[in-house]
């Protein structure tokens, strides 16, 4: 037996068969038309009217479709209902087709138009057009974060959307926080230098964007910016992506701290650093050109820095360092024979150092140029640009020692003659560690080594005897030039004295009137002269 049972779970009249739904549609343009939000067909292809009377009804109370006179089912019928199904959040029902979004998009137009250009509203694969006064479009509500579709834009029962609508492309930012100042914002991670024009507001040097293969230029209105408290660069303008943008459409490059520095190993030192091949020199600091060391730490500095693009977008920074070059050379080796000549003739050799005059290097065979390698005591230090090779360097140094065998006598200068230069006295006192050298020497272990001993210390005596007259006389002599200088300190202060006790006005009086007895006389002289010449004038 076949039947027919009533779907709706409704108490619908023998005269209506309901069809119950299961998710809810939107409503409009039921009566006909293209964009009809319902369709009911019967065996796939038969299309029923919208109608009370051989058609069908929606029952929004009950969310049924209801049939009515023929359009209801014989035995063997079986029915396809399609509509556009209002968003799973939104149940409205008010004619208006909802999408609900994920996330918060930003909003930006160009500057001739009002239209948002970062989004993209699909509906049956056609792009439909923004409407503000929501007629025949799309509008963007961001006060639930949805687009609405108004008017002959909504989608019908018969496109792809007929199940659950979407098709929609909208541009998001990494940072909400960003949303609506009227550029798209993008984090830089890690974080970039900013080094050539940033902060100058020019055309930086460790950053470049390109937009669709085209290099953005620098510029807050059209172009980018970066801001290095935020890590962030803002594209404005024209170069602001569109919903129709893929991601890959922006490319960023940049430089970063971490890229610009190597770390040396303990106790090494830099041989040469290069930036992709090239060599680059050493600053002379901070604020300079090329490379700096710093804790351990090789770092770029300067016009060293690369100028990057996306051509040169890789930065390849090599440091070449090496083991320290420093040499602990050995000086306490005496040769044999000068070991034998000493102890023939009794003399101690104190000490030995390297004559630095002799000392002859080769690395790996060549002859290193002196100027290359310095002598600080028994260390021999080499210059940053010696010509190390990869791998393993082989060094061979010669040189001379230097023995001692005693000490220097002790000299001393006294200036002895008031404040002139070269009014000096030079006193030279014979080293009285020579004796203890050879009081070291003093043996009796054989009749020959204490008669030797004998003599030795006669000879100590008289040294001795002989610094004690030296020392004397040169006492008593210093003391005789103390006495002058007292003598010569007494009468520069006596003169001193009178010097500054002198009335000046008085002897300046007495000179003046020296002056004027002296004109005086001479004038007379003078004019006596002349007498004598009338008077034998008038004779003749």
């Amino acid at each position: 037996m076949e039947y027919l049972r009533d779907q709706s779970g409704s108490n619908t009249s023998d005269t209506v068969y309901g069809i119950a739904l299961d998710d809810y549609p939107e409503i409009y343009n039921l009566d006909g038309g293209n964009t009809s939000s319902v369709k009911v067909y019967r065996n796939g292809t038969d299309e029923i009217d919208h109608s009370d009377i051989n058609g069908y009804q929606y029952n929004d109370a009950t969310n049924t479709i209801e049939l009515f006179e023929t359009a209801r089912p014989d035995v063997s019928d079986t029915y396809t209902v399609k509509f556009v199904e209002e968003s799973a959040t939104i149940n409205n029902q008010d004619g208006v087709v909802e999408v609900k979004l994920s996330n918060i998009p930003e909003v930006y137009s160009d500057d001739n138009s009002t239209e948002p250009i970062t989004f993209e509203v699909l509906v049956e694969g056609q792009a439909i057009n923004y409407d503000d006064t929501k007629q025949n479009g799309y509008f963007y509500n961001q006060s639930n974060n949805t687009i609405e579709i108004y008017g002959d834009a909504r989608p019908s029962a018969e496109s792809s959307l007929s199940t659950s609508v979407g098709g929609v492309n909208y541009v998001v930012e990494a940072n909400a926080s960003t949303i609506g100042n009227d550029s798209y914002d993008i984090p830089v991670i890690p974080a970039p230098l900013d080094y050539g024009g940033v902060e100058e507001e020019t055309e930086p040097r460790a950053m470049r964007v390109y937009y669709k293969g085209a290099e953005v230029p620098f510029h807050d209105t059209e172009g980018f910016t970066f801001n290095p408290s935020t890590n962030r660069i803002s594209l404005h303008g024209s170069y602001r992506p569109t919903a129709a943008d893929d991601a890959r459409d922006i490319e960023i490059y940049s430089v970063t701290a971490s890229t610009l520095k190597r770390t040396l190993p303990e106790n090494h030192a830099v041989h040469e650093v290069r930036l992709n091949g090239q060599p680059i020199p050493l600053a002379d600091d901070n604020d300079g050109n090329g490379y700096v060391i710093n804790n351990n730490t090789v770092e770029l500095v300067g016009d060293a820095r690369p100028n990057i693009n996306s051509l040169s977008s890789s930065v390849d920074l090599e440091v070449l360092h090496h083991e320290s070059t420093d040499m602990i050379l050995n000086n306490n080796g005496i040769a044999l024979d000068i070991l034998e000549q000493a102890e023939s003739s009794e003399t101690p050799i104190l000490a030995s150092e390297i004559d630095p005059s002799t000392i002859s290097v080769s690395l790996n065979g060549n002859q290193v140029n002196p100027n290359k390698f310095s002598l600080r005591y028994n260390v021999l230090r080499f210059s940053d640009d010696i010509n190390l090779v990869s791998g393993n360097n082989q060094f061979e140094v010669d040189f001379d020692l230097k023995h001692a065998t005693g000490y220097k006598e002790n000299d001393y200068t006294f200036q002895v003659g008031g404040a002139l230069s070269g009014q000096n006295y030079t006193i030279d006192i014979e080293s009285f560690d020579n004796l203890l050298l050879d009081l070291s020497r003093v043996s009796v272990t054989s009749r020959e080594k204490a008669n030797r001993s004998i003599e030795l210390s006669d000879e100590l005596l008289r040294f001795v005897t002989n610094e004690r007259s030296k020392m004397g006389s040169v006492q008593n002599r210093l003391e005789a030039m103390s006495n002058n200088l007292t003598v010569f300190e007494e009468n520069t202060a006596a003169s001193n004295s009178r010097i500054e006790d002198a009335d000046i006005a008085k002897h300046v009086m007495e000179q003046a009137k020296y002056n004027i007895l002296n004109q005086v006389q001479q004038s007379m002289l003078m004019h006596k002269r002349e007498t004598d010449q009338n008077i034998v004038n008038i004779l003749l």
